[in-house]
């Protein structure tokens, strides 16, 4: 009489597809634990930065292909971002990008 198991899927399984499986169940277990753990994100809205940066482009020149004046044309000496409420705004004293705004 033939085993129901080696009736259904053709052969017995051997120790090596049996460890297979329980790694897989197990890997898929943790990951379903971790998925179901993960902390909620409280509100961002309270905890946004609100105020200005100003950066100060500099620029260090390693050929004679360009000068720096010619960079501080291109992308400006520097950049202002006013954040408020999450969003923010860039403004630049030249370049070819006067601002940009981030909503």
């Amino acid at each position: 009489m033939m085993d129901h198991y080696a009736f259904i899927h053709g052969s017995k399984p051997t120790f090596v597809s049996l460890i297979i499986r329980a790694q897989t169940l197990l890997l898929f277990f943790f990951f379903i634990l971790s998925c179901s753990t993960t902390p909620q994100i409280p509100d961002v809205k309270e905890n946004y930065f609100e105020g200005n940066i100003r950066y100060k482009n500099e620029y260090h020149i390693k050929t004679s292909k360009i000068s720096a004046a010619d960079l501080d044309k291109i992308f400006g000496k520097t950049a202002d971002l006013f954040f408020n409420e999450g969003d923010y705004l860039e403004v630049y004293d030249g370049g070819f990008m006067l601002q940009q705004l981030y909503m």
